[in-house]
């Protein structure tokens, strides 16, 4: 039992699929985003699942580790074998595509707005730049591997009547390697950041709440101050201009209603006249509201419709498009 075990723990093939497992596990946000969240399954919710999803990467990382120390403590006096050192150079090629692709998902979070990334693939910052960290630190262990295959072990192999004190020197070096790697990186990542962390800084209004504040500046220079203004539901999709608080802060004294609360054609009739903005007409998952002028009808709260006399258009531009409804 014990020997199939340490078979299983020296296979190339464990080792790669465990840490092809680490890298691909942002696919499972990705997934969360578009098939759970967004589909809603009737309200079907797994209790953790954020969590889960979070640090379950990093379990699997701890066993890559602990396997690649056990496989330093078999060969620390022998070569590797041909396929090992070409499974190392494989981990090592994909920690850098790994550390690419991520860095090129953090510029475009850089770029555009905060929760960017997880508006569109459900990723969160914290969770790239820990998954940057832990790759570049195994990448430093793959890389030690092979240049210790290569050159450290042919300086240990003269000295053959202390095999095991060069065992025991050879195992430290490369516990304390790992350490001193983790401290390295930690070291230089405020330097890698820096420019996004000047831009959460010096950033205003537009860059705290995201692409949408735009159709808040569209609703408070195209709509009078005593008006009822109708906003999206506060939510994972428009949780800035969804925000009625925040909204407040900037249309006052407009009174407002959220879009949730217009779920039966009674209220619409008693609140009249409002005006709203229309917000991402070009994309399914958060256009809102989705109106048929053919049949007279609107949707506020994402299910009910809602039939309106007439709407007119107050504002059409390349931004937005600010509305006046008559119920």
């Amino acid at each position: 039992m014990k020997e199939k075990i340490l078979r299983i723990i020296y296979s190339h093939v464990l080792l790669v699929l465990l840490w092809l497992t680490f890298l691909l596990s942002p696919l499972l946000s990705v997934f969360r985003l578009y098939f759970v969240v967004n589909k809603d399954f009737q309200n079907f919710r797994i209790i953790g699942l954020s969590t889960l999803l979070y640090y379950f990467p990093f379990f699997i990382s701890s066993i890559v580790l602990l396997i690649i120390v056990l496989w330093f403590k078999r060969f620390i006096d022998k070569k590797i074998s041909v396929l090992q050192r070409k499974t190392l150079i494989f981990l090592s090629i994909s920690s850098v595509t790994f550390l690419t692709l991520a860095r090129f998902l953090l510029a475009l979070e850089e770029r555009n707005y905060p929760n960017f990334l997880y508006g569109h693939f459900g990723l969160t910052v914290p969770q790239l730049e820990l998954m940057s960290f832990v790759t570049a630190l195994e990448l430093f262990v793959f890389l030690f591997m092979l240049v210790y295959n290569r050159s450290f072990k042919l300086l240990r192999q003269k000295s053959q009547g202390a095999s095991g004190l060069a065992r025991r020197e050879g195992y430290s070096f490369l516990l304390a390697l790992t350490g001193l790697s983790g401290l390295i990186i930690l070291s230089l990542s405020p330097f890698v950041s820096w420019t996004r962390l000047l831009g959460e800084v010096k950033g205003g209004f537009e860059s705290r709440m995201g692409v949408h504040y735009k159709y808040i500046v569209l609703l408070k220079e195209n709509s009078p101050e005593d008006v009822k203004v109708i906003h999206p539901p506060q939510g994972e999709k428009w949780p800035a201009i969804g925000n009625q608080p925040v909204l407040r802060y900037f249309l006052f004294p407009r009174e407002l209603i959220s879009g949730a609360l217009l779920d039966n054609q009674e209220l619409a009739e008693q609140i009249k006249v409002a005006y709203f903005v229309e917000i991402d007409p070009l994309s399914d998952s958060t256009h809102w509201p989705i109106f048929h002028e053919e049949s007279r009808v609107i949707i506020f709260d994402e299910k009910t419709e809602i039939k309106y006399e007439r709407l007119d258009a107050v504002l059409k531009t390349e931004d937005g498009s600010v509305y006046q409804v008559y119920f």
